[in-house]
């Protein structure tokens, strides 16, 4: 009876262990460094969360801001859609909407050409909701 037990919970723990691994969350903070035309690096950082997602890219020697853009999103089945609410470098972009396929792999997420680290999780802290003193109504 007790080894029946132990089967059942040792059973149910792997399940859920399955799951957790599969369903990784994107919301959260992502980081990822690549070079840019001039062979310098640039650090993209980018913001994922309740709906809405913004970026930031800047000389990561530096430290000088060259761009940002943000809006809402979809991720679902592996896709990321978003629909522009602001982009600093080209405002023609504003209203329009693209989509990128994304994947987690070794808990890095794989989108396009760039490997995200995870920097934050997402999880509620004591800055949550912040950015709404920002303007942004709902």
């Amino acid at each position: 009876m007790i080894s029946i037990i132990n089967k059942h919970c040792i059973t149910a723990f792997l399940l859920i262990c399955t799951l957790a691994l599969h369903s990784q969350s994107i919301d959260g903070a992502w980081e990822t460094v690549l070079p840019n035309d001039e062979g310098a690096e640039t650090q993209y950082v980018t913001i994922i969360s309740d709906g809405y997602v913004s970026e930031a890219f800047f000389e990561k020697e530096s430290g000088k801001f060259m761009g940002t853009w943000g809006g809402s999103y979809e991720a679902k089945d592996g896709n990321f859609s978003y629909t522009y609410e602001f982009a600093t470098f080209d405002s023609a972009l504003v209203g329009t909407s693209q989509s990128a396929e994304y994947q987690f792999i070794d808990g890095k997420m794989h989108m396009e050409d760039k490997v995200w680290t995870r920097i934050d999780g997402g999880s509620p802290g004591k800055l949550q909701g912040a950015w709404l003193i920002s303007g942004r109504m709902r």
